[in-house]
């Protein structure tokens, strides 16, 4: 019966880790009209700490978030200001818990009989659950666009998905890409 539980279990897991965790939204000020932007620059700002040695001084992240953001930016029409007043600013920020997640499998197998081979054979279903503890990365990213003249945020997008540190560099910027991607559908509000 171990061995049928841990299987149902796999496939479970593998189903579950197929199914896309990706989670977006976003946020925007009504009052202002996206469609006169055009030009944009990265916030002068430094980038805010988190106190996680994963995110502030990972160079390679902060440099696949800026290219997919820059990507995605340029694929909308928007282009880099190369002077010191652009329509709009963008930044990002990027943060990393740690999550729980239990899973209870309940079972319906079998049937045994009742009162044991020398009475009368009444059949029951036997129940039983098992239940699965595991946790996993949860990365959050928030791109914000903020308006240059009030350092007003006039826009917010926030996706929320696993992360997986064992990918390959191409596999982590795949997905940043798709991240970013997923999220700049948002953008500019409609």
């Amino acid at each position: 019966m171990k061995s049928i539980n841990l299987f149902g279990f796999l496939v479970i897991v593998l189903f579950v880790s197929g199914c896309s965790t990706l989670r977006v939204n976003s946020d925007y000020d009504p009052d202002v009209s996206f469609s006169g932007y055009h030009f944009y620059n990265w916030i002068p700002d430094a980038p805010a700490t988190t106190g996680d040695p994963r995110i502030d001084s990972n160079t390679l992240l902060h440099d696949r978030v800026h290219k997919a953001i820059d990507d995605q930016l340029a694929a909308k029409g928007y282009v880099k200001s190369k002077t010191n007043k652009p329509d709009f600013w963008v930044t990002y920020y990027v943060t990393l818990d740690k999550q729980t997640e239990i899973q209870t499998i309940n079972n319906y197998y079998n049937y045994g009989t009742y009162g044991g081979w020398r009475e009368r054979d009444y059949f029951y279903p036997f129940y039983g659950s098992e239940t699965y503890i595991y946790t996993y990365d949860q990365g959050t990213l928030i791109v914000d666009i903020v308006n240059p003249n009030n350092r007003k945020l006039v826009w917010r997008g926030t996706a929320i998905d696993k992360v997986n540190f064992s990918n390959t560099p191409e596999q982590k910027q795949q997905k940043i890409t798709e991240v970013v991607g997923k999220l700049f559908m948002q953008f500019p509000p409609q």
